[in-house]
């Protein structure tokens, strides 16, 4: 399998499977290939390039809206009170109140991304519009420097590159809010996709990465010690700052309710068509694969 994904925290069950051989053990040959965002893993899945890929669950909903014969075959992740990993960090020379960010630039990873819907929603609620700033695209890894020397005044940025960039020796990079909880409790974040065609020419193939990838995810609960040394080893971040990275929620599949809350915000914003709506079908199921364990709602108490 060519399987797309980005060097973050959140690929955490994926670097787990490989570097604890549960893709050998259901005999799965994996090739990892990195992108700076879900937008473009999306393209290559649906050009045929990678058989599957992490994506986030806006450019998720765009392809399917659009008909592309795409689904979510394993996993979930979601923000909530007690698993943060997304920020709004800000140069604080350039940004001191909320009025300052008008005509200021602003990095996302990527556009047609969760990133993307989650920043409008956020400037929405201070009572600015999207084409009030100057977004631009920069990778994660490049946020952190580009912050400091005041070339972008606000990073919308996930962990590990969060607790990195808040390590700013001067002060000037501070966080100014978790804007994936500013309009609920749990936002699904991502999910593993691949496509009609992959599914039927590899089923069998599909189905270990599924069961390599439960048994990865099950692993992390118990292991969080252990399983941090891997988010070093495809994300080169310092070993001493990987007890501080926030981890997302990891689930085994997407909650219906949660992806049509953000064709809803998709619509407001006018990120897709009024009239849009979802495939009856978005999340596959493979026989053969033990039934997964009810993702949690987001709101049990942090433990």
């Amino acid at each position: 399998m060519r399987i797309g994904y980005i060097p973050i925290a959140e690929c955490l069950p994926l670097y787990v499977a490989v570097e604890k051989g549960f893709f050998d053990k259901y005999g799965i040959e994996v090739e990892l290939v990195a992108f700076g965002g879900g937008a473009k893993i999306l393209d290559e899945i649906e050009a045929g390039n990678l058989d599957a890929g992490i994506s986030n669950m806006v450019s998720f909903v765009r392809s399917l809206v659009r008909g592309e014969e795409l689904y979510s075959v394993f996993g979930a992740t979601y923000e909530t009170e007690c698993h943060q990993e997304h920020a709004l960090l800000v140069n604080t020379d350039i940004i001191k109140r909320a009025d300052d960010l008008r005509g200021v630039t602003v990095a996302v990873n990527s556009f047609r991304n969760i990133d993307e819907l989650m920043v409008r929603m956020y400037l929405d609620g201070t009572g600015l519009r999207w084409d009030e700033v100057n977004v631009i695209e920069v990778g994660f890894p490049d946020m952190a420097s580009m912050l400091q020397d005041g070339r972008i005044a606000m990073a919308s940025i996930v962990e590990p590159y969060t607790t990195l960039a808040l390590q700013d020796e001067c002060g000037r990079v501070e966080k100014i809010a978790n804007h994936y909880l500013g309009f609920s409790a749990s936002t699904l974040v991502t999910t593993y996709v691949s496509s009609g065609k992959a599914i039927r020419e590899k089923t069998d193939v599909l189905r270990g990465f599924v069961q390599a990838m439960r048994q990865a995810t099950s692993y992390i609960s118990a292991h969080d010690g252990e399983v941090r040394a891997f988010i070093g080893t495809y994300t080169s971040v310092p070993s001493e700052l990987l007890d501080r990275i926030g981890l997302p929620e990891f689930g085994m599949e997407p909650r219906r309710m949660a992806i049509n809350a953000h064709l809803q915000h998709m619509k407001r914003f006018g990120c897709i068509d009024s009239s849009a709506a979802l495939p009856d079908t978005v999340v596959w199921s493979f026989g053969g694969v033990q039934p997964a364990a009810a993702a949690s709602d987001g709101t049990d108490e942090c433990r």
